[in-house]
Formats: C-alpha cells, structure tokens, sequence
C-alpha cells in the first residue's frame, strides 16, 4: 500500500465567476444547488471543496491571512497562475505571514496567465521545488477548459496532486459537457486509478496539508 504522503488529492471547485448559467444548464447557481453538487462531488472522490474568500470590505489578502489564518488555524489553496506568484509565496512565508506544509494550486490556460503549455507546468514545479523544497510544500494541477484532464494526468504522473470542477471547465470531453462537477471527479480518479495512484481520502488529505482536523471547527455549533 502506497504511504499517504504519496496519494493523490482531489479538489474540486463546483461554481466560480467565469462560467455564467448561460453557458451550461448544468452549473450550480443557487446554495441548495451547490451544496448538493459538493456533497456529489465529495462522494465521488473529491478531498478537497473550493470556495472563495474575501473581506467583504476591502478584499485585503494581508487581513484574510492573518485573521482566518493565524487566528483561526484556516490552511490555503494558494492559486498561483505565474511564476511570479511562487515568489510572492516565498515573500509571505519568509514574512510568517503562512506557515508550510503549503498547498500550491498552479494554473493553466485562465486569460493573463500561464498557457496550458506543459513546459510551463514543469517550470512551475522546479521553480516551486527551488523556492521551498519538495517536502515542504504540496503541488497541485489546474487546468482550464480543454486542457483540464491532460494537464491533470501530466501534473499527477509528476508527483503533483489535481483539481477538477465547473468552475475550470464546463465538460467532460470534447463535445460533450459535464453534467455535474461529480462526472469529472470520477473522470479524472479513473485515470488516476489506471496510472496506479492513489486517491487521498478527506483524512489523509487533512493529515498530508497538516490541518487541524474537522473536529477543531465550529461548523453546526451555536453561537
């Protein structure tokens, strides 16, 4: 049995700004509809649930840091979609402002990022193993659109963890679209079962991202 550190984690982002209702009938719009697409997705594989944060009066990155990070315990997804993101990542953690293990989304083929070029991708990981040393940090592959399942596999087979959803892609190949971010979990955990990777479990993930554990979090608790 492969050790945890070596399984793959599977996030998966359900709804996000780009894609509008208009684009697909199956997109997630309401809360009721988007909780139900993640508890699909969590099922079919996904460790991992995406969701934006922000300070609703001034989206200031500094504030969320270090009131949800520092005060809260809260691990992040870092999205870095350029090269230049990976230094400022280093910037922040020479500063304290995050703590390792890191959790590094890198992005491909978004508009004023990174083409889905895989070149660029192995750019990313040796810079990212430069700046922070492999077992410091965990490496994770996003592609948009078309690109979404080749990046992926390449991304997987490099040691690097993937990232599915709505919110990268609205289908599940060429011509034919998702019907709900679940399809392409199983999709891509498929292909991961086949190159004998295995799939993180929301224990092992939490374990391999050292977070503290869903019993040290206030959901459903009265206030």
């Amino acid at each position: 049995m492969a050790k945890t550190q070596d399984k793959v984690i599977i996030t998966c982002a359900v709804t996000g700004a780009m894609h509008t209702p208009s684009m697909s009938s199956y997109l997630p719009l309401t809360p009721d509809q988007i909780a139900e697409q993640s508890i699909e997705a969590a099922q079919a594989g996904a460790a991992i649930l995406h969701l934006h944060a922000r300070n609703p009066s001034d989206g200031h990155i500094k504030h969320i840091l270090q009131t949800l990070g520092e005060g809260c315990g809260t691990r992040f997804e870092f999205e870095c979609y350029d090269v230049g993101h990976l230094y400022n990542l280093a910037y922040f953690l020479d500063e304290g402002l995050v703590k390792g293990p890191l959790f590094i989304q890198s992005i491909y083929g978004i508009l004023g990022g990174m083409g889905p070029d895989p070149e660029n991708l192995v750019m990313m990981r040796t810079s990212a193993d430069r700046l922070f040393g492999r077992e410091n940090y965990r490496f994770s592959v996003l592609g948009a659109g078309r690109h979404q399942m080749s990046l992926l596999t390449m991304g997987a087979v490099m040691g690097g963890n993937v990232r599915v959803g709505l919110e990268d892609s609205l289908y599940l190949g060429k011509g034919r679209m998702a019907r709900s971010s679940a399809e392409q979990v199983r999709k891509i955990k498929r292909i991961l079962e086949e190159l004998s990777l295995e799939v993180a479990t929301p224990a092992e993930a939490r374990e391999m991202l050292g977070l503290k554990g869903k019993d040290a979090v206030g959901f459903g608790r009265a206030s």
